[in-house]
């Protein structure tokens, strides 16, 4: 299953990490405010609570690529404001961890329009947290 994470500050690298531990699915996208790739790149490799990334974390042209030497990932990268405003068309789910109530609500939209659910991380006292059509 293909992974998007809206919002790549400590819960969104966490997820990633959690992810690529377990091996079941992929990341391909984040979208993160910081414009800055270098920077979430060097942010996901040396984290200061759970240390060192266990792959290599390299910057590319549109994001980065995470590798162990058995498997790699391309995950694009973008720094819309909005959830709705990035591309999720390679993505099968997006996880909503940003922390901003308009992209908790955001991500209805998205739900079975352009992805098949989103997950959102923040405590919510709307509703749903899983956004399932």
């Amino acid at each position: 299953m293909k992974i998007g994470i809206n919002g790549f500050g400590r819960i969104g690298r966490m997820v990633l990490r959690e992810l690529w531990r377990r091996g079941e699915h992929r990341v391909t996208r984040i979208n993160e405010l910081n414009p800055d790739v270098a920077n979430v790149v060097y942010m996901l490799r040396y984290d200061s609570n759970t240390g060192k990334f266990p792959g290599t974390v390299t910057q590319t042209v549109d994001g980065f690529t995470v590798t162990d030497g058995s498997r790699e990932w391309c995950v694009r990268s973008s720094c819309a404001r909005r959830i709705e405003a990035a591309d999720w068309s390679d993505c099968d789910i997006v996880i909503e961890a940003s922390g901003v109530d308009d992209n908790a609500r955001g991500g209805r939209a998205l739900a079975g329009n352009v992805v098949e659910a989103v997950i959102v991380t923040k405590h919510w006292l709307e509703g749903d947290v899983l956004y399932v059509p």
